[in-house]
């Protein structure tokens, strides 16, 4: 086990072992694999200048705020974050990370939102008609979500390890 530093700062620890293998492997073939769903959110350098926070969270936010459902939201290219990763390592990722979502977060807390702006409508390109609410739930979602698939795959190293306490072991199913 080595001792690991969590974007926060706080320490944790991991399994180089387990945390090397899985950080390439795939849940499934029809899912992302770990590396893809670290380093996607990870190489975001500025708002205005990455792939995803260019294009989604905090872009978005200011569409709404700006023009309401008058102007849609731009069709999020779920592949184009590949060539911002190349050559990077997770650990280099994860720290980006770290720095990027502080700024997103900071950013979301000078607007000082309130019931009103949270009702505010924007236009999805595919959905049609969302809240500011909405989006702002649905990043949330969304993290989760990506957290969810690195534990669910993190965990499937032990599949076979656990024995019979498989059956109680219901994300290794």
């Amino acid at each position: 086990m080595e001792k690991t530093e969590n974007a926060d700062g706080s320490s944790g620890r991991s399994s180089s072992r387990n945390t090397s293998r899985n950080i390439g492997g795939a849940e499934c073939a029809a899912q992302w694999k770990v590396r893809d769903v670290v380093e996607r959110p990870q190489v975001r350098r500025s708002i205005q200048r990455v792939h995803a926070e260019r294009t989604d969270w905090i872009p978005r936010v200011g569409i709404i705020l700006d023009h309401r459902d008058a102007r849609a939201f731009e069709p999020f290219d779920r592949f184009g974050f590949e060539s911002l990763i190349a050559g990077k390592s997770v650990e280099t990722l994860l720290a980006e990370f770290a720095v990027l979502r502080g700024e997103s977060l900071e950013t979301l807390r000078a607007l000082k939102l309130g019931d009103a702006e949270l009702a505010l409508p924007g236009l999805h390109p595919d959905l049609g008609e969302v809240t500011l609410g909405n989006l702002l739930a649905t990043w949330v979602v969304h993290d989760l979500g990506h957290i969810a698939q690195i534990v669910k795959t993190m965990a499937g190293e032990y599949r076979d390890a656990v024995g019979p306490w498989r059956a109680y072991t219901t994300i290794l199913h």
